[in-house]
């Protein structure tokens, strides 16, 4: 080779290693915005009443790591109830991410059974009926968006690189 071309070469690489970390945080960043979109379809068509949907929706945050290796999408760490007396679980606010755990994946429930009493002037009582558990469905909304991520991650991987090679010709 001669040392023009080994030196065009040499440059062709430095230029490809100065904007990798940019176009590779790019596509993980496109990558996590279409898994958002997606998380956000599976809510819409989950079974939960409508304004349900909303909330549970807005929770949820797209988070890119530091060095822009890793995109997730989570729910915000906070609680939903704010400005209102929190809801709580165990003594401890209820979270949206508690929240938007049990939509996803079921949760348990317990019966209530309410009678009268004679002996305290007939008020009425609400008791736990502990024979009388239930079950509550998940949604299953992360893990059906799960199941296509790897397709939106290639996809998104597909047209960065296709942005690198337009942008970095080999002269």
């Amino acid at each position: 080779m001669e040392r023009k071309a080994v030196e065009q070469f040499h440059q062709y690489w430095d230029r490809l290693f100065k904007v990798f970390p940019e176009y590779r945080r790019t596509a993980v960043e496109a990558m996590g915005e279409a898994a958002r979109k997606n998380v956000s379809a599976q809510i819409q068509a989950a079974d939960l009443e409508n304004d349900a949907k909303g909330h549970v929706d807005s929770w949820q945050e797209l988070s890119i790591g530091s060095k822009g290796g890793y995109a997730a999408v989570r729910p915000q760490s906070k609680t939903p109830y704010s400005g209102e007396r929190p809801k709580t679980w165990k003594g401890v606010p209820v979270t949206v991410g508690q929240v938007t755990v049990w939509l996803d994946r079921g949760h348990g429930t317990e019966a209530k059974k309410t009678f009268h009493t004679a002996g305290r002037g007939g008020k009425l009582h609400t008791v736990s009926a502990r024979a009388g558990k239930g079950y509550v469905k998940g949604r299953q909304f992360y893990s059906r968006a799960r199941s296509q991520a790897l397709e939106l991650a290639l996809k998104a991987a597909d047209e960065c690189l296709s942005k690198i090679e337009d942008e970095l010709e080999y002269d």
